[in-house]
């Protein structure tokens, strides 16, 4: 091989290469598609927002509204130094398939303690953009907690899921006893 060949292999293949060199993984385009790995066939399945609309922007439906409205009855069978505060708090979410909009409220409020028992109410008012609010369930679960009077960390956590409740009635007042033991 002459020289001259050597010499523009050397150049080629550098040329060739060095592009990739200069590569970094961050580098290139950060756009995603949104979609799932479908189990029965293992293809990719892309989805596509309805075309024209801003997959971020509320959607245009008349929104469903009420209030979910939580009484808790709760048996105190730890033993709590004095002062210890007890608060209840909820969790209401629900999905929106039609419009893939996923929703999520929470409240919460401080027991009051008489004894081995304690009782708390926590309301909920919503007012959620549901596309076929008929279709759709609430999922609900909740806390119970007890901390220190001075903020010292957590002395006892319960949580438990409840069932899942259809999307009451526009305007309705959905209400929920819990009976609990801490």
């Amino acid at each position: 091989m002459r020289a001259s060949q050597i010499v523009f292999a050397c150049v080629f293949f550098a040329g060739g290469i060095q592009p990739g060199w200069s590569q970094r993984p961050g580098d290139g385009p950060t756009r995603r598609i949104a979609g799932y790995l479908d189990p029965g066939t293992g293809a990719f399945r892309p989805i596509f927002p309805k075309s024209g609309v801003n997959p971020r922007a509320e959607p245009d439906v008349t929104p469903t509204t009420g209030k979910l409205v939580f009484d808790f009855n709760i048996t105190v069978s730890s033993s709590f130094p004095a002062g210890e505060v007890i608060s209840c708090s909820v969790i209401a979410s629900v999905y929106d398939f039609t419009n893939n909009v996923d929703i999520a409220e929470s409240a919460g409020a401080a027991a009051t303690v008489s004894g081995s028992k304690a009782t708390c109410t926590v309301t909920i008012p919503y007012s959620w953009p549901l596309a076929d609010p008929g279709s759709e369930t609430v999922g609900l679960s909740y806390e119970i907690l007890a901390t220190p009077a001075n903020g010292a960390s957590l002395t006892r956590y319960s949580t438990r899921t409840l069932a899942s409740i259809p999307v009451p009635a526009t305007g309705a007042t959905t209400t929920q006893t819990i009976n609990a033991r801490i």
